[in-house]
């Protein structure tokens, strides 16, 4: 356990690793974002405002990046 911790540490206070990491995160939440609104529109011709309003919820549980939530919905799914 203690390499594990090690080695995340040694990559996360190097401030090139740590912008790369984090890159690598926000694109993995907005691919899974992206997932959620697919899956959504297999099961509904249109989003219906529930709907919509639990994929900006987990736009918005994804943290700052989550700011992209509103733009992937609207261009995924119309106004």
């Amino acid at each position: 356990m203690l390499e594990v911790v090690s080695l995340a540490q040694s990559h996360l206070t190097a401030p090139a690793t740590r912008r790369g990491t984090d890159r690598t995160l926000a694109q993995e939440q907005e691919d899974a974002l992206k997932g959620s609104i697919e899956f959504a529109l297999n099961v509904l011709q249109r989003l219906d405002p529930g709907t919509r309003s639990a994929l900006i919820d987990e736009a918005a549980a994804a943290g700052d990046r989550a700011r992209a939530g509103r733009p992937l919905i609207g261009r995924a799914c119309g106004p």
